[in-house]
């Protein structure tokens, strides 16, 4: 997909007999539909691509992804700008303060559904030792989100925001990670963390929780918790600082 170039602020300078004229990359929009192609050149609103994993890799820092849509059973898995998930090599790219990375619901929020397959990892988004992504609008059905690592693994991701979104049935844990100047906003998580035989199989303690997370600067506004195994919000440091200067307010349980 070809990049525009536009003017910033109509700023040029003469230097050396030589007009020199500032100039920076338009964020693109890559679209992903259920209908779409993963083929070269993908990625337009009449070309859409098919995987969200796809799109991703095409992404340039501050790019955003709008989803068309339907259900997918997609998981996209980046560490660091590096897919782990679907041995394609690079990933989704963190985004910048004055221009975030994006994932959104093209229509709006509740259009989008990620669902679990049976090869994928419990995560439909991790993203860890990421910054500066926005998740907007999508429904996360029996996988879960991932802001950071939470094994401690590598760098704390930071400035990673979910909002207008909705995690359920998630087995043991919905929204899970380490990580700085998170803001969760506007967001419904429940039933999650009801499954016994599957805790006791793998890693984890039962009952489960809507949210397994630590870090620093966090936002939590306006988001709704209901029918879940365990806590609603389960802070672990886990020997990492945790909620230093954060603020949780409007939230309902």
């Amino acid at each position: 997909m070809r990049r525009s170039w536009k003017v910033e602020g109509g700023r040029a300078a003469l230097s050396g007999g030589l007009l020199l004229v500032a100039v920076s990359a338009e964020a693109a929009t890559y679209y992903v539909a259920t209908t779409g192609d993963d083929a070269p050149g993908c990625g337009s609103q009449s070309n859409p691509c098919r995987h969200i994993y796809y799109a991703a890799r095409l992404m340039a820092s501050g790019d955003t992804m709008a989803i068309l849509p339907g259900t997918y059973q997609d998981h996209l898995y980046s560490d660091n700008g590096v897919d782990f998930s679907n041995n394609y090599g690079p990933g989704l790219p963190s985004g910048t303060a004055g221009n975030p990375t994006t994932i959104k619901a093209a229509n709006g929020p509740g259009t989008v559904v990620m669902q679990r397959d049976e090869v994928r990892d419990s995560n439909g988004i991790g993203l860890d030792s990421m910054s500066y992504v926005v998740v907007d609008g999508l429904i996360f059905d029996g996988v879960a989100f991932g802001a950071g690592d939470a094994d401690h693994r590598g760098p704390r991701s930071d400035h990673i925001t979910l909002k207008n979104s909705v995690i359920k049935n998630n087995a043991i844990t919905g929204f899970n990670g380490i990580s700085d100047y998170t803001e969760v906003i506007n967001n419904k998580m429940y039933d999650n963390g009801r499954d016994e035989e599957a805790a006791k199989a793998g890693c984890c303690p039962w009952p489960g929780y809507a949210v397994y997370e630590c870090g620093d600067h966090q936002l939590w506004q306006g988001n709704e918790f209901y029918n879940n195994g365990g806590y609603a919000l389960h802070f672990n440091n886990a020997g990492a600082r945790c909620l230093t200067n954060s603020v949780l307010v409007n939230n309902i349980f």
